[in-house]
């Protein structure tokens, strides 16, 4: 027998300009806005979709032949409704795509049903014995391999006692941490894409209870995809410089005459660590060039993905702050919040969805914000060391070109980081100020409840539980940053 046990939606009023309709939008000419209410028999609760454990109503932007094939469900009814907006940050999977995309032609997230558009819980998924993910384990490998090479290399000249001064040692070391780096960056993706894929749909399946009192951003897969190519193209144009930047004094001055073979035979010649392994041949180099572009990718998509993942989670509070304030009607010198047209226990349900929301993907992300903060503070405090200290070098144009804009790439790149993830705890809080517009006459228990819960936590992304992201403490890490600096060259002069 059939059972039916569906939620009730909100009633929209005819006026255009009605709050609900205005904030969840709805349009009477967007016949495109279906919801469809599925019906399925209680013996077949162990449906393969991960969003509903029960029969009810579901608002989605499909068409009705996707939603009955992918959640085996039979429509009852189509009418239009509100609905949840997958490009405005309602899917975190949609809004993601083009950078996940990227990540995957580099081998670096193997996620399988990329083409399409939404999330759908039996599409996005990570398998063992697909082709993407061996191609990640190979990518991972060789990268791997890189790391023993220059580590082998590293702790002999230690032993041998060659050029044991500290400045020597950070340059030697940057090599191995940088291929570290990117074979981590590696790991964690091939290690966590099934939890990633777990996260999307928890994502849609919050939006769904959060919609009414959300406002779509349509701006976050321009930001999000602005951030991506902007951050991939610096990469790319301070990556070519290295490499003019690496290149032998007396190959730079012949640089237009250059055959291919010699252009090979001197990168090989530039990475000495890989001399007891491997002579050099164009295929051995090849592979060198290969695993340390894949190396530099990994570590800058790994920064990236930070900063989008931190731009559409303060999207979530900032849309919940955003449809509160819509709400807010002028009295007198001040505006308030209209009486009759906020539900605070909902206010405080949301929010705190929200926040369950933040803290999972600090679980998930743990290990990337330690490993991309790690790796930035040191390379920004190499490179400021390197600018820094007097080189022999220095005569070269492309030499000092190079080292301003790789300090210039990383430094943007570290507050690109911090700035986002920073801007979390800013869009929660905000909420605290928002609740001061609050009638008194609505000043409920839901309200006191949510300023306390505010007062006595600081909302954001952690790395692990040890510290949390806020502007206090980016400028805290730039302190400590100065006192390096300040330190380091004069001991080697």
């Amino acid at each position: 027998m059939m059972k039916t046990s569906p939620i009730n939606p909100i009633l929209l009023d005819d006026s255009e300009n009605h709050p609900h309709n205005h904030r969840l939008g709805f349009s009477r000419s967007n016949t495109d806005i279906l919801m469809f209410h599925f019906t399925r028999n209680s013996q077949k609760s162990s449906d393969q979709s991960p969003y509903f454990s029960q029969p009810q109503d579901f608002y989605y932007s499909h068409t009705s032949k996707t939603l009955s094939s992918s959640l085996n469900g039979n429509i009852r009814k189509v009418t239009t409704d509100w609905t949840i907006h997958p490009k405005g940050g309602d899917d975190l999977y949609a809004v993601l795509r083009m950078p996940i995309i990227i990540g995957a032609c580099f081998g670096l997230i193997p996620i399988r049903g990329l083409r399409e558009e939404c999330f759908h819980p039996d599409k996005q998924v990570f398998g063992w014995k697909h082709i993407r993910t061996l191609i990640t384990i190979i990518v991972t490998f060789l990268i791997f391999l890189n790391t023993f090479f220059i580590t082998h290399s590293f702790f002999i000249g230690i032993i041998s006692k060659q050029n044991n001064s500290a400045g020597s040692l950070v340059l030697s070391f940057s090599g191995v941490w940088f291929y570290t780096a990117g074979t981590l960056v590696y790991a964690f993706f091939l290690l966590r894409s099934k939890r990633l894929c777990a996260y999307f749909g928890h994502w849609v399946k919050v939006s769904e209870q959060i919609c009414d009192t959300l406002q779509p951003d349509w701006n976050i897969c321009r930001d999000v995809n602005l951030i991506c190519i902007l951050v991939l193209l610096d990469c790319l144009a301070e990556n070519t410089l290295f490499h003019f930047h690496a290149m032998r004094p007396q190959q730079r001055g012949r640089m237009g005459s250059l055959t291919f073979e010699e252009v090979l035979r001197d990168y090989y010649n530039s990475n000495q660590y890989i001399f007891p392994f491997f002579n050099y041949s164009p295929a051995v180099t090849l592979g060198l060039l290969f695993t340390n572009k894949l190396a530099t990718y990994a570590w800058n998509f790994g920064d990236i993905f930070l900063m989008i993942f931190s731009r559409a989670l303060y999207a979530r509070y900032a849309s919940l702050n955003s449809f509160i304030e819509s709400l807010m009607v002028p009295d007198g010198s001040v505006c308030l919040i209209k009486k009759g047209t906020v539900s605070w226990a909902n206010v405080r349900r949301n929010f705190l969805l929200i926040t369950k929301l933040l803290e999972e993907g600090n679980q998930l992300l743990s290990p990337l914000i330690w490993l991309s903060y790690i790796t930035d503070i040191f390379f920004v405090c190499r490179q400021l060391y390197e600018g820094l200290a007097p080189s022999a070098n220095d005569r070269y144009p492309i030499n000092k070109v190079y080292m301003a804009w790789s300090l210039f790439h990383l430094i943007i790149r570290t507050i690109g980081v911090n700035w986002m993830a920073a801007k979390i705890c800013e869009s929660a809080h905000k909420i605290s100020k928002i609740l001061q517009h609050c009638y008194p006459e609505e000043y409920d228990d839901d309200v006191r409840r949510l300023e306390r819960y505010l007062s006595t936590k600081i909302i954001g992304i952690t790395g692990n539980g040890c510290f949390i992201i806020t502007r206090s403490f980016i400028l805290m890490v730039g302190d400590e940053r100065n006192i390096y600096v300040g330190s380091g060259p004069s001991s080697e002069r």
